[in-house]
């Protein structure tokens, strides 16, 4: 079983991949299952690291929520934070910080993004900070990254990563480091392997791989991306020397290029066309092409701006044997009639559908008023007659409802003949929706419910 976009290391670590408190928040990375420690230390012991080295590993938060690490970073430069991309996903510059020091609940110092720059052909990203970590008073050395080809030879050998994250042990928090073993080179990863003692895991996503280079300086040869779910076994962590020509000019003070032009997961909206960006790609979609309206959503499935079908749901309704329904936000017509069925409410879909045979509920086949609006069955569906068009009103009785003249006696004429009346009076018949037999072959509730012919006029102009 694989666990995907990991983050904590197990050797102590922590669980969650989001923070502990979400309210609020941009959309974190998954969560993973939570899991206790696994034979974490608080010092490395892989590879040696001075104290001020120490300090350059880190951990990601969300601003207004420091004490809560999301993802882990290390410090590659004195204003640079190298970490995975899925920790940054949708994330702009200014909504994530970076915080130093051995307990996120007591931080030497919190440093705000400037700009955030996510790699968009591997899992890796660069933070620049707003403010450079020389100029904080804390004595904090930069791990800088690795430049050259990783040797396949380091197959077996030992490795260093560290993180942050829940331990479910109030005696274990803070940063904890773990020793893992290179289990394979490829490519674009490196593979490491816990043998069941130690490894990385859920939060300690974007934690940096350090081996020793030639000269007997730590570097950072990766950044964690996913691994088993046991958090004790393999891991696959992205290499930075194939990335390192993109690496070098961020180094160097020059910004990339942003794909989305300054627009976020959120997104905007610009004359009814919905702006957001996806996978680091501007998405745009014109609302009003689909018969919809750019607006901001906020549901279970998160917030941001999108196109939405203002007077119409999943549920549809009839126009005529017209049917309207809202699909992922977009109104989808379907001409009933063309298939030889009508437009009709189905009671066991629960939403208006294509219908073999239309009938009427029975308090339609009974027939009464919805204001000046006499509802009624006609060979199986339901009609609504607007009874205002022809300066009538509507009037029911036992014999059902009927548009009648107001100017006449109560008891003058029937229902069918105050139909008639009115429809020579300029009255208007709209027709209306039925559903189908159920599986008894008895008559399912149909539901009427049709709007009224101006406003349908009103939406198709």
């Amino acid at each position: 079983m694989q666990r995907a976009a990991s983050g904590v290391l197990s050797i102590a670590l922590f669980s969650a991949c989001g923070p502990i408190d979400g309210t609020d928040l941009p959309a974190a990375p998954p969560r993973g299952v939570k899991r206790s420690i696994v034979n974490g230390t608080r010092d490395p012991q892989a590879v040696a690291l001075t104290d001020n080295q120490i300090m350059a590993i880190g951990w990601l938060y969300y601003v207004g929520h420091q004490t809560q690490p999301f993802c882990t970073g290390t410090l590659i430069a004195p204003d640079l934070v190298v970490t995975a991309r899925h920790c940054v996903n949708g994330i702009a510059a200014g909504e994530i910080g970076f915080g130093v020091g051995t307990y996120p609940t007591d931080g030497a110092a919190h440093f705000v993004s400037a700009g955030v720059f996510p790699n968009t052909q591997a899992d890796a990203a660069l933070i620049r900070l707003a403010q450079s970590v020389s100029d904080s008073g804390l004595h904090i050395t930069p791990i800088e990254v690795n430049q050259t080809a990783v040797d396949p030879s380091i197959v077996g050998e030992p490795a260093q990563a560290g993180g942050y994250g829940d331990t479910y042990d109030e005696a274990r928090t803070g940063r904890w480091f773990a020793t893992v073993y290179v289990y394979d080179v490829a490519a674009t990863e490196i593979v490491v392997d816990g043998r069941g003692e130690q490894g990385i895991c859920y939060g300690d996503s974007g934690s940096g791989l350090i081996r020793l280079d030639a000269d007997n300086n730590p570097v950072v040869l990766a950044v964690e991306s996913w691994g088993d779910a046991s958090c004790v076994d393999i891991d696959h962590l992205t290499r930075l020397d194939p990335i390192y020509d993109w690496i070098a000019p961020i180094l160097a003070g020059e910004d990339p290029p942003d794909p989305c032009a300054g627009v976020t997961s959120t997104g905007r909206c610009v004359d009814n066309v919905a702006e957001t960006c996806r996978n680091y790609t501007l998405r745009q979609i014109d609302c009003t092409a689909l018969g919809t309206e750019c607006m901001y959503i906020d549901s279970e499935r998160g917030a941001g701006y999108g196109c939405v079908c203002v007077d119409l749901t999943e549920a549809g309704r009839c126009d005529n044997d017209v049917l309207e329904s809202c699909r992922n936000s977009r109104v989808s017509l379907a001409n009933c009639a063309a298939s030889g069925r009508t437009c009709g409410y189905d009671t066991l879909r629960a939403r208006y559908s294509c219908l073999e045979t239309a009938v009427c509920r029975p308090e339609d086949e009974a027939g009464r008023c919805e204001g000046n609006t006499a509802i009624r069955c006609a060979d199986g569906r339901t009609t609504r007659e607007i009874c205002t068009v022809a300066g009538y009103v509507c009037a029911a009785d036992e014999n059902g409802a009927r548009c009648r003249d107001p100017n006449l006696p109560p008891d003058a004429g029937t229902a069918e003949a105050g139909a008639e009346d009115a429809a020579s009076a300029g009255g208007v018949l709209e027709g209306g929706c039925g559903c189908r037999a159920d599986s008894n072959g008895s008559n399912a509730i149909a539901l009427g419910g049709l709007l009224l012919l101006a406003r349908r006029r009103m939406r198709r102009g």
